[in-house]
């Protein structure tokens, strides 16, 4: 079974506050680390925005997650945690909803030709 969001974030939290990655460490690039998991790029990414919003590591648009000091966390850092879950769990309501409107336009166009519901 793959691992989800929660669980990555849960296995890299843990690397990085024991001591396996040092303020200024790179993570491994997106796909490498779910290639190494066994999970989706896609989660890898949502666990990174998680631990992001802890305020343990930077994330930068294409470039790999860096480990940040701890010094330096947000006092914020339980609201932007919280907020990063939200995002993720927006886009994952984006495509569902998405799906809902594609099958409510299929039945609209079986109604206009008259054809019976699969």
């Amino acid at each position: 079974m793959a691992l989800d969001r929660t669980e990555i974030a849960d296995q890299l939290r843990e690397a990085i506050t024991s001591g396996d990655y040092s303020p200024g460490d790179k993570l491994r690039p997106q796909r490498e680390l779910a290639k190494q998991l066994g999970a989706a790029p896609n989660t890898v990414g949502a666990a990174l925005k998680i631990l992001a919003g802890e305020g343990l590591v930077t994330l930068r648009e294409k470039a790999a997650a860096v480990v940040r000091d701890p010094a330096e966390a947000s006092a914020a850092a339980p609201i932007e945690a919280e907020l990063a879950e939200v995002r993720t769990e927006l886009q994952e309501l984006r495509g569902r909803l998405s799906e809902v409107d594609q099958r409510v336009a299929d039945l609209i166009n079986r109604v206009a030709t008259d054809q019976p519901p699969t």
